[in-house]
């Protein structure tokens, strides 16, 4: 396998009588990640849509994730 793509869908948390245990997801929002094999092994972060978000993996808790 040379690339995975995930997606995670956006959601609600603490609903009602159900507080931190019950969560809706929001159709059509969410993140998605993909990730391709390098034979570097250099992590390399493109730029996301909507969010300012660090593309140095030691500040990106994606990076830091996969290191």
């Amino acid at each position: 396998m040379k690339e995975i793509k995930v997606f995670a869908p956006a959601s609600v948390a603490n609903v009602g009588p159900g507080y931190d245990t019950f969560g809706f997801a929001i159709e059509g929002l969410g993140d998605i990640i993909k990730v391709s094999k390098r034979s570097d092994q250099k992590l390399n972060f493109l730029p996301s849509i909507g969010a300012n978000l660090p593309s140095e993996p030691k500040e990106n808790v994606a990076g830091v994730a996969i290191q």
